[in-house]
């Protein structure tokens, strides 16, 4: 999408921007905090696949960044007594 985007708006940089927010809005589900805090990420994770040129590169930090926000999740509410 980046790069279509990036070709439709005759700049790396808008294309960037564009999905940049789109990733911020389909996080919007989320609450104020949740789509603004995406909206960041996905400015990210937009830099790591201009910077690398590879899609795969921005899906390997997602999954990454998700799997350690998962861990110290449930690592919390462990020691809240949540999960037995």
């Amino acid at each position: 999408m980046l790069r279509r985007l990036s070709e439709i708006f005759s700049s790396k940089w808008n294309g960037w921007g564009i999905t940049t927010v789109l990733f911020g809005m389909w996080h919007v589900y989320q609450g104020p905090i949740g789509a603004i805090s995406s909206l960041v990420y996905g400015g990210v994770l937009g830099l790591v696949v201009l910077y690398t040129r590879r899609v795969g590169a921005a899906i390997v930090v997602h999954a990454i960044t998700n799997s350690i926000l998962y861990v110290l999740t449930v690592s919390a509410l462990r020691s809240r007594g949540y999960f037995g």
